[in-house]
């Protein structure tokens, strides 16, 4: 008698983007990807939030928010914050969490799921 197979589940994907991708630094990456295609500069940005929130953000406040997706230092982002940066770019709120090109499905840093 032929005993059926295992079936062999494969192996969750492996992340190929930076070290310890996480959620923080896909916004990141996406704010700064729909930055540079709508062809703004921080500064606007940061005018654009300002007539949002009536204060003015510093341009280094942009610069930061978009250098967690490659640096060391990850910043994190709250839902007010993804609400006001999708009302400025009008994109849905989902739009930034849309995983960087290369990087899939892969595994997100300190949530073990894809």
């Amino acid at each position: 008698m032929v005993r059926p197979r295992k079936r062999q589940t494969p192996a969750p994907p492996k992340s190929t983007g930076p070290p310890g991708l996480d959620v923080n630094a896909v916004v990141s990456y996406n704010v700064k990807a729909i930055r540079e295609r709508r062809g703004m500069t921080q500064q606007q940005v940061a005018e654009r939030l300002a007539q949002l929130t009536g204060h003015q953000l510093p341009q280094a406040s942009i610069s930061a928010m978009e250098r967690g997706f490659e640096g060391e230092r990850r910043r994190r982002f709250d839902a007010h914050e993804l609400y006001l940066l999708s009302v400025v770019f009008d994109v849905p709120i989902a739009y930034f969490f849309i995983p960087p090109p290369g990087t899939g499905m892969g595994e997100l840093a300190d949530t073990r799921r894809p």
